[in-house]
């Protein structure tokens, strides 16, 4: 069994870093899946690439443009968590 912790901390930085800046009410929801049959937890995030303005309208978002600023935080991430769990 997975700790939960890990799982939910996982996800929660994830989104953190797909929506900075994002107010929780206006991101897209996501789907997520988790499976261990490689002998190791993997999770699955999918998102739509959209969130809403304050009026209501949906515009299209992409949480990981082409830019090495994107390209640095998403490293990090990924580094972070490979050296945490």
């Amino acid at each position: 069994m997975v700790p939960k912790t890990l799982t939910t901390d996982t996800i929660e930085l994830f989104l953190a870093t797909a929506f900075a800046g994002i107010p929780f009410n206006h991101r897209s929801p996501i789907l997520v899946g988790t499976h261990t049959q490689t002998g190791r937890l993997e999770i699955n995030i999918g998102m739509p690439r959209f969130v809403t303005t304050a009026s209501g309208k949906v515009r299209s978002f992409n949480p990981h443009p082409p830019l090495k600023g994107s390209e640095n935080l998403w490293d990090a991430l990924g580094n972070f968590l490979n050296d945490t769990y």
